[in-house]
C-alpha cells in the first residue's frame, strides 16, 4: 500500500463485489504476477464464460481491451501493478482495459486455453520486457490475441512520488484506550506538518465524515451506518485488528468521532468496503459493487481536504442479482 496517493491506478481503489457473479461479457477471476529473468508476467485467470480480447500498441502505451468487467483488486496487488506502471480501467462498452505505460519496454500478450470440464476458464498472459530488451516471441502452444482498433486510455500514469501521510488535526478527537506510543511528526517540502502511520500501516488519513452514495432500498442507509466494525485504537485513530491488540466494535456512523475526525488506516478502509459488501450479500443483492474511488481518496490527501470519505455503492439490478 506504499505510495497510495499515486498508487490508485483504476477508477476504483478499494472495491468488493457482494458475490462473484458471471456476467454475459465474462469476468476476470484472479490477477497473478511473477518476475522472470527477461520480463515481468501478469496472468489474468478468466471465468468460464467467454471473454473476448484484443490488443493495441503504440510507441508509449500498450492496452488489452476485454469484454470482461474490471477485476476487483486487493491493495497489495494494485501496489505491485503500479510499480510495474500498469493499471486497469473501465471502458465505455461495459468491459475493461489493461494499460501498460511502455517506457521503452516490449509487451506481448497471448491466450492459453482453460479446462471447461473442470470449471477453468482461459488465461490471458501479459509479459512486459525489460527496458531496451529484445522483442518477446509468442510461445508455440499459445494463441495470439488479435489486434484491435487503437483507443486512447482515460488518463496517463503519473510519475511515482513520495507518499503524503495526511494531516495532523489541530484537536485530536478522543479515542477509547488510545495507544501510549506518540505519533512521530515531520514536515513536507511545502512546510505542512504530517504524521507518520502506525507500525505495519502505510496509509493513515484523517476522516471527518463517511458518506455512502448510491443506496436505494434494502439495506437502507441507516442499516449500513449501524454496521459495526472490529477495530483497534492507536495514535488517535483506528487500524484493523491484528495480533493481541485490543479490539472494539464501533458502528460505522461513530467511526470518525466528532467534527475533528479520526485517522483511519488503509486496512480499516478495506474493512469498511468489505463490511458493506457483506451486508448486500446477506440481502441477496449479488453483484452489488462497493468502492472508494481514486478522486475521493485523493481528496483526503489534498491541502484543501474537507475530510469526507465517500463510499460508492452500485446496487445490482434484479436481473444481475438473479444470476
Amino acid at each position: 500500500m506504499k505510495h497510495l496517493a499515486r498508487m490508485i491506478t483504476g477508477v476504483s481503489v478499494l472495491a468488493l463485489w457482494a458475490s462473484s457473479i458471471a456476467y454475459a461479457q465474462g469476468r476476470v477471476d484472479n490477477v497473478r504476477m511473477s518476475k522472470q529473468p527477461d520480463f515481468d508476467r501478469i496472468v489474468l485467470d478468466l471465468g468460464i464464460d467467454p471473454v473476448t480480447a484484443e490488443q493495441n500498441l503504440s510507441t508509449d502505451e500498450f492496452s488489452l481491451e476485454m469484454s470482461a468487467t474490471r477485476p476487483t483488486l486487493q491493495l497489495a496487488t494494485e501496489d505491485k501493478l503500479n510499480r510495474m506502471r500498469v493499471y486497469f480501467e473501465d471502458t465505455d462498452t461495459g468491459g475493461s482495459r489493461l494499460v501498460v505505460d511502455r517506457g521503452g519496454r516490449n509487451v506481448r500478450v497471448f491466450r492459453l486455453p482453460g479446462d471447461a470440464g473442470r470449471g477453468k476458464g482461459d488465461r490471458l498472459v501479459v509479459d512486459i520486457g525489460r527496458r531496451g530488451g529484445s522483442e518477446l516471441a509468442i510461445p508455440g502452444d499459445a494463441t495470439r490475441v488479435p489486434l484491435g482498433q487503437a483507443r486512447a486510455s482515460r488518463r496517463s500514469i503519473p510519475e511515482p512520488e513520495p507518499e503524503p501521510a495526511g494531516f495532523v488535526e489541530s484537536t485530536p478527537a478522543p479515542v477509547p484506550a488510545p495507544s501510549a506510543t506518540p505519533p512521530s511528526a515531520s514536515r513536507t517540502p511545502s512546510g505542512r506538518t504530517t504524521v507518520d502511520p502506525p507500525p505495519g500501516e502505510d496509509v493513515w488519513v484523517l476522516v471527518r465524515a463517511i458518506e455512502i452514495e448510491g443506496v436505494r432500498d434494502s439495506p437502507s442507509l441507516s442499516d449500513l451506518q449501524d454496521l459495526e466494525l472490529p477495530v483497534s485504537p492507536v495514535n488517535g485513530g483506528f487500524v484493523a485488528p491484528r495480533g493481541d491488540a485490543p479490539v472494539q466494535r464501533i458502528p460505522l456512523r461513530s467511526l470518525t468521532g466528532d467534527d475533528s475526525g479520526r485517522r483511519l488506516s488503509g486496512t480499516v478502509l478495506q474493512l469498511i468496503v468489505e463490511t458493506i459488501a457483506a451486508a448486500y450479500a446477506r440481502n441477496d443483492k449479488l453483484g452489488t459493487k462497493v468502492d472508494i474511488r481514486r478522486t475521493d481518496l485523493d481528496n483526503l490527501y489534498s491541502d484543501n481536504s474537507d475530510g469526507r470519505l465517500v463510499i460508492r455503492v452500485r446496487e445490482a439490478s434484479q436481473r444481475s442479482a438473479a444470476r
